[in-house]
């Protein structure tokens, strides 16, 4: 059963993602090695995908990044999405910030609201957010200036001396500590767990759903970009035959287990049955992937109207995937029918790969 902090924590992670931006005039930061750096003012939108990504120059757009350490101290005339382990963000922000990973730093002047998501989550005390801020993590620290409300849930909720709420705090999880020389102008309004355990299988939730998001959404983005033609051609595979290749997935499967279980249980095909394992695998690896990708840009186009880029597609899907976890047997088998749809798909697509059609 879903509780309420994971409730909160999806939407938050909905409104982190789903109000993307136009793409037109947009650039995609390279990446040399392994860091994607931006050092010399753009016009239009960043999109950028690296281990590492470091922009200090102004953007007159929107920035969209996703890695493992993600530090943006450049300004941008728009909106910040950031997601990874590590996310810093400083720079001036003219419109939302939207961030998710294990540790989130915040010290920006924001014009509008700030969506948070992390196991450690600190507004510091550089920020001035002038909208609502929305959070959701394990340990939660506001040090900074909120002039509008804010609403937390976590394990951890302090707002430390020099911090400012101009607004209301509404908690779940743990009551806040307001320590002495903190200011909040509203109300203070805790709703706290049911008991203990609860408190803590929040917690492990929040901690799981915030892994399987950001290890989907790096994923479905490292095949993107070492794999363009491969997953344009199975996107379009996916939506053209949906149907029939499910069923290509679902008879690849039938097929090779019960060949591979017969070769090692006859102790004489064990070699060829490892190497059917060793294509498998890889197969479903690359199928969760373009899975993710698939269904980002089918809710995409279900909710814009138009299409948007494999980028914003891939980010959004590992969202979609995260939250149908989160729905058990009704999430499960919605998850295995569209990864069947899209295995059969990808290997339609390799075999055209090797007719050289």
């Amino acid at each position: 059963m879903i509780t309420q902090f994971t409730k909160i924590l999806g939407i938050a992670l909905i409104a982190i993602v789903l109000p993307i931006s136009s793409v037109y005039g947009a650039t995609f930061l390279p990446t040399s090695g392994e860091v994607a750096s931006l050092r010399s003012e753009t016009s239009g939108d960043v999109y950028t995908a690296s281990k590492s990504i470091v922009i200090t120059a102004p953007v007159e757009g929107d920035i969209f990044a996703a890695g493992e350490n993600v530090d943006i101290s450049g300004s941008s005339s728009a909106s910040i999405f950031g997601v990874g382990q590590n996310v810093v963000i400083t720079g001036e922000v003219m419109d939302d910030v939207r961030v998710a990973g294990e540790t989130v730093s915040v010290g920006s002047t924001i014009a509008h609201d700030l969506f948070a998501a992390g196991s450690d989550v600190l507004v510091t005390k550089d920020s001035h957010v002038h909208g609502d801020v929305y959070i959701g993590g394990e340990h939660v620290t506001i040090s900074g200036t909120i002039h509008g409300n804010l609403f937390v849930a976590g394990n951890s909720i302090t707002v430390t001396n020099g911090g400012t709420v101009m607004g209301n705090i509404t908690a779940r999880g743990s009551a806040p500590v307001i320590e002495d020389g903190a200011t909040v102008s509203g109300s203070v309004k805790t709703i706290a767990s049911k008991e203990t355990k609860e408190g803590t299988k929040d917690a492990f939730e929040f901690g799981a759903f915030l892994a399987s998001l950001v290890s989907t959404a790096v994923f479905a983005l490292a095949l993107l970009f070492g794999a363009p033609v491969l997953v344009a051609k199975t996107k379009e595979d996916i939506s053209a035959t949906p149907l029939r290749s499910g069923l290509v997935g679902l008879l690849w499967l039938l097929v090779c287990i019960p060949v591979t279980l017969l070769l090692f249980a006859s102790g004489v095909g064990i070699y060829l049955g490892l190497f059917i394992i060793s294509v498998t695998l890889p197969l479903c690896f690359l199928a969760f992937g373009l899975m993710v990708i698939a269904a980002g840009s089918i809710v995409y186009r279900l909710v814009t109207k138009k299409e948007g880029v494999a980028w914003q597609n891939a980010v959004i899907g590992a969202v979609i995937v995260a939250l149908l976890a989160l729905l058990d047997f009704i999430g499960f088998i919605l998850v295995s029918v569209a990864f069947l749809v899209a295995l059969g798909a990808l290997l339609k697509t390799l075999w055209t790969i090797i007719q050289g059609k």
